[in-house]
């Protein structure tokens, strides 16, 4: 069973802002119920699996990969750590996305003077199996 039209304008206007009440307005359904709309919608498997699809594509598209990301994000946290006055809250900040992709979350003391290679080692080690 594929999309319905009201359904296919709900993800294509989701994928614009991900705001699922502003997305089911501007796909034509009822102000009034914009919210709970929206919330029915995105646990239809076949809209949830359409957004997913097109979330891929987009990331495809843009080169977006984890490892990307997480280059990106290393690249910054030593940007601002070598900086004349460091910026330690940007540091800490890509520290902490670099963990969350990872799974490491909520930790309570982040070591911010290795590399990222040094990270993914420690959480390799921390939850292997072994």
């Amino acid at each position: 069973m594929s999309l319905n039209v009201k359904q296919a304008a709900f993800v294509r206007e989701y994928m614009i802002d991900k705001n699922g009440k502003q997305a089911a307005i501007r796909a034509g359904y009822s102000e009034n119920t914009a919210e709970q709309t929206a919330s029915r919608m995105l646990r239809y498997v076949k809209v949830k699996e359409a957004v997913d699809e097109s979330t891929k594509k987009h990331a495809a598209k843009c080169e977006v990969t984890r490892e990307s990301q997480m280059r990106e994000y290393e690249r910054d946290r030593q940007t601002a750590r070598d900086l004349d006055t460091p910026q330690l809250n940007v540091a800490i900040a890509a520290t902490t996305h670099i963990s969350k992709m990872f799974g490491v979350e909520g930790a309570t003391q982040i070591d911010h003077s290795g590399s990222i290679e040094t990270i993914r080692r420690e959480f390799i080690d921390v939850n292997s199996d072994d």
